[in-house]
């Protein structure tokens, strides 16, 4: 067995144990029935196993393309720059793998599917300020935005490419979108978790128990 092959199965396992994970969410978690902040899209009326097949389809065009749009970027490796890189990318994409995992584990059932556009939290939604949220106020959004650069600089694709740049400015205006609604909800108290936690890059420097960035606290 080379290292490649071990590499692609290690990539292929990450990328369908968290897309059982998202799938799985989608059919099991109940849809939250709390104040709506933003616009809803039209799918997000839908749960149980209409969310899921939806969720399915979605994944299911995106490996399509993706296969189809499978064009390498011209950038020439020797074998040891090869080796490393490979090797890096493995690191950069378990960690976003890490990441996703722990915080769909730490939100339990306030995990929810939502669009860039609106949000709608929980009637009993709670403040999360443990597990991965005490490091970065987006822990999921973070690790799903690793897990597709490790990928771009272990199989260097253009498609790659596009994509990271797609859910970074897709997953920030959702992470603006959220806060605005997690602002309305709780606050003071949100204030003062955003004050100590970054929004999505964490620092080595603690305050108070938590992981704080070297700016100023953000309200």
């Amino acid at each position: 067995m080379t290292l490649e092959t071990i590499i692609n199965g290690i990539v292929i396992a990450g990328v369908a144990v968290v897309f059982a994970v998202v799938a799985g969410g989608a059919f099991l978690t109940r849809r939250p029935s709390g104040r709506l902040t933003g616009t809803a899209m039209p799918f997000e009326g839908l749960s149980g196993w209409r969310l899921a097949a939806v969720t399915v389809l979605g994944w299911l065009g995106l490996a399509g393309l993706t296969a189809w749009l499978w064009i390498p970027i011209p950038v020439p490796l020797s074998n040891t720059g090869g080796l490393i890189a490979r090797a890096a990318g493995l690191v950069v994409f378990l960690s976003g793998v890490i990441l996703v995992l722990w915080g769909r584990g730490t939100l339990g059932p306030l995990w929810t599917v939502t669009t860039s556009k609106g949000v709608r939290l929980h009637r009993e939604h709670r403040l999360i300020r443990h597990g991965p949220y005490a490091i970065v106020r987006h822990p999921m959004y973070l690790g799903f935005w690793l897990l597709v650069a490790g990928t771009l600089v272990i199989y260097r694709r253009w498609v790659l490419a596009a994509y990271l740049a797609v859910i970074v400015m897709r997953f920030a205006g959702r992470a603006r979108m959220e806060e605005r609604a997690l602002a309305e909800a709780f606050g003071q108290d949100w204030t003062d978790y955003a004050g100590h936690v970054p929004m999505v890059i964490p620092w080595r420097r603690r305050h108070r128990g938590l992981w704080v960035s070297r700016s100023r606290p953000r309200a």
